[in-house]
C-alpha cells in the first residue's frame, strides 16, 4: 500500500510539474500575443498616416498634369514654328550644296590644269638639264680625247726616246759582249794553264804521298821502338823514384835525429854559464838597487806625480819555458822547410819530364801541319776550278740574255713600221696608264662636285646642313614685274614624303552629300 501511495504521489508530483510547464508556456504565448497586438496597432496607424498622405500627394498630382498639358500645347506651338524654319533652312542648304559641288568642280578642274602645266614644267626642266648634260659630256669627251692625243704624243716621244735609249744599250751590250768574250778566251786560256799546273800538283801530290807512305811506315816501326824504350825508361824512372822518396825520407829522419840532438844538448844544464848568469844577475841587481835610490832621491819632492805599473815580472823559470817554447817552433818550421824542400824536388823531377814529352810530340805537330797545308793547296784548287765554271755559267747567261733583247728590239721595230704598237706589253702598260689617269680625272671630279655641295650647304652662321632651302618668298601672279615677295610670317610649310606605311591606307573616297 505504501508503495502504491508513493507511485501515486510520483504521479501527481509529475502532473504537477506538467502542468507548470503548461501554464509558463500560456503566459509566455499571452505576453507574445499582447506584444503582437501593440504592434498591429502601431502599424494601423502608420497606414492611416500614409494613406491621409497618398491623398494629399494625388491632389497635387492633378495640379502638375493640368501644368504639364498647358506646356505641352505651348511645344506644340513652337513645334510649328520650328518646322516652318527647318523647310526654309532645308531649301537655302539645297541651294549651298549645290554651289559646293559647283565649287568642287571648278577646284578639281583647276587642280587638274594646275598639275598638267607642272608635269609641261618639270619636262622642260628635264630636257634642259639633259641637254646641259650632254653638253658637259661632249666637252669632256672632247677634253678627254685632246688630253688622250697629247698622252699618245707624249707616250709616242718616250718610245722613240726609249728606242734610242736601247739602240745605245744594244751598242753597249755588244761593246761589253765583246769584252766578254775577250775574258772568256783569256780566262779559257788561264783555265789550260791552270789544269796544266793542277795535273802537275796531283802527280807531285801523288808522289809526295806514296814518300810519305814510306816514311810514315819508318815512323811506325820507329814509334813502336820509342814506346818499348819509354815504357822501359818509365819503369826505370819509377824505380828512381821510389829510391829517391827513399832516400828523402831517410834525409828527413837524420835531420830529425841531429835536431833533436842539439835540443838536447842546448837543454843540458851548464854550471860555468849558471854561475856566470848568477854574478850578472846579482851585479844587475845591485845596480838596479843603486839606481832605486837615487830615484827615490831625485823624485822626493814628487811623490804625487809618481804612477806605480801594473803586472808583475817574470821570474827566470818562467824564461826559461818560454824560451823552450820558442825553440820548438822553430824546430818545427825546420821540419816544415824540409818537406817543401823535398816537394820542390819532386815537382822539378816532373816538370823536366813534361818538358821532355812535349819537346817529343812537338815533331808530330809539325808533320801533322805539314799534311794539312798539302790538303789546303788542293782545296783551294779545287775551289778556284768551281769559281772559273761559275764564271763560264754566268758568261753564257749574259749571251742569251743579249740574243733575246736584240730578237725583241727586232720585233719592237718591225711592229713600228707596220703602224703597231712596239709589244702587247708595253699597250697593256699604255692601256693600264690611262685608265689610271681617268680614275684619278674622275676621282678629282667627284671631289670637286662634293666640294660645291658642301659649299651650298654652308649656313651663314658657319654650319652645314643637308636640308632643302626653305622658300622664303613667292612671285605675286597679278604683278607684271615677276619679282620676289616675302612671305613674312606665314610662309608656307613643306609637308613631309609619304613613308613606306601609307600603301597600307587607303584613299578616303568622298560621300556624295545628301539634301
Amino acid at each position: 500500500m505504501v508503495e502504491q501511495c508513493q507511485e501515486q504521489e510520483q504521479e501527481l508530483m509529475k502532473e504537477s510539474h506538467h502542468w507548470r510547464d503548461e501554464l509558463r508556456h500560456i503566459t509566455c504565448l499571452t505576453q507574445i500575443k499582447a506584444d503582437e497586438k501593440e504592434q498591429k496597432s502601431h502599424e494601423l496607424i502608420i497606414a492611416e498616416q500614409r494613406y491621409s498622405r497618398a491623398k494629399e500627394e494625388l491632389k497635387g498630382k492633378g495640379l502638375i498634369i493640368l501644368d504639364h498639358k498647358k506646356l505641352t500645347q505651348e511645344a506644340q506651338a513652337r513645334l510649328n514654328v520650328f518646322a516652318k524654319l527647318y523647310d526654309v533652312i532645308k531649301a537655302e542648304r539645297s541651294k549651298c550644296v549645290n554651289l559646293i559641288q559647283v565649287a568642287t568642280q571648278r577646284s578639281s578642274e583647276m587642280r587638274e590644269e594646275w598639275e598638267i602645266l607642272e608635269n609641261d614644267i618639270e619636262i622642260m626642266r628635264n630636257s634642259v638639264i639633259s641637254k646641259d648634260k650632254q653638253l658637259q659630256k661632249s666637252r669632256m669627251k672632247r677634253v678627254h680625247s685632246e688630253y688622250i692625243r697629247d698622252s699618245l704624243k707624249k707616250d709616242i716621244s718616250k718610245t722613240l726616246h726609249t728606242l734610242h735609249e736601247m739602240e745605245e744599250r744594244r751598242s753597249e751590250q755588244n761593246l761589253n759582249i765583246s769584252k766578254l768574250t775577250n775574258m772568256i778566251n783569256f780566262n779559257e786560256e788561264s783555265l789550260l794553264q791552270l789544269r796544266k799546273s793542277y795535273d802537275n800538283a796531283v802527280q807531285s801530290r801523288n808522289d809526295r804521298g806514296v814518300q810519305l807512305l814510306e816514311r810514315e811506315n819508318e815512323i811506325c816501326i820507329l814509334y813502336e821502338r820509342v814506346n818499348v824504350q819509354e815504357g822501359l825508361i818509365q819503369e826505370a824512372d819509377m824505380a828512381i823514384q821510389g829510391m829517391e822518396e827513399e832516400m828523402g825520407l831517410l834525409k828527413m829522419l837524420i835531420a830529425k835525429e841531429k835536431r833533436e840532438i842539439e835540443l838536447s844538448r842546448k837543454l843540458l844544464p851548464s854550471k860555468r854559464a849558471l854561475e856566470e848568469e848568477i854574478t850578472t844577475l846579482q851585479i844587475q841587481v845591485s845596480e838596479c838597487k843603486d839606481r832605486r835610490l837615487s830615484l827615490e832621491k831625485a823624485v822626493e819632492d814628487q811623490q804625487n806625480r809618481v804612477r806605480k805599473l801594473e803586472g808583475k815580472d817574470p821570474s827566470p823559470e818562467q824564461l826559461v819555458k818560454k824560451i823552450e817554447k820558442l825553440e820548438k817552433s822553430l824546430a818545427e818550421q825546420e821540419e816544415q822547410l824540409l818537406e817543401k824542400e823535398l816537394v820542390y824536388d819532386q815537382v822539378t823531377l816532373l816538370s823536366q819530364r813534361i818538358r821532355d814529352k812535349a819537346e817529343g810530340s812537338r815533331k808530330d805537330t809539325l808533320f801533322l801541319a805539314k799534311k794539312s797545308q798539302l790538303e789546303d793547296t788542293t782545296k783551294k784548287l779545287m775551289a778556284a776550278v768551281s769559281e772559273l765554271s761559275m764564271e763560264q755559267a754566268k758568261a753564257m747567261t749574259l749571251q742569251q740574255e743579249v740574243k733575246d733583247k736584240e730578237l725583241l728590239l727586232d720585233s719592237c721595230q718591225q711592229r713600228l713600221e707596220q703602224g703597231l704598237t712596239p709589244s702587247e706589253e708595253m699597250e697593256q702598260a699604255w692601256k693600264r696608264t690611262v685608265k689610271l689617269e681617268q680614275q684619278q680625272q674622275a676621282e678629282q671630279q667627284e671631289k670637286t662636285a662634293r666640294a660645291e655641295e658642301e659649299e651650298k650647304n654652308k649656313l651663314p652662321n658657319g654650319g652645314t646642313t643637308t636640308a632643302e632651302a626653305r622658300p622664303n618668298a613667292y612671285i605675286p601672279g597679278e604683278d607684271p614685274l615677276p619679282i620676289p615677295r616675302p612671305y613674312g610670317a606665314l610662309a608656307p610649310f613643306k609637308p613631309t614624303e609619304p613613308g613606306s606605311n601609307i600603301r597600307h591606307i587607303r584613299k578616303p573616297q568622298p560621300k556624295p552629300i545628301e539634301i
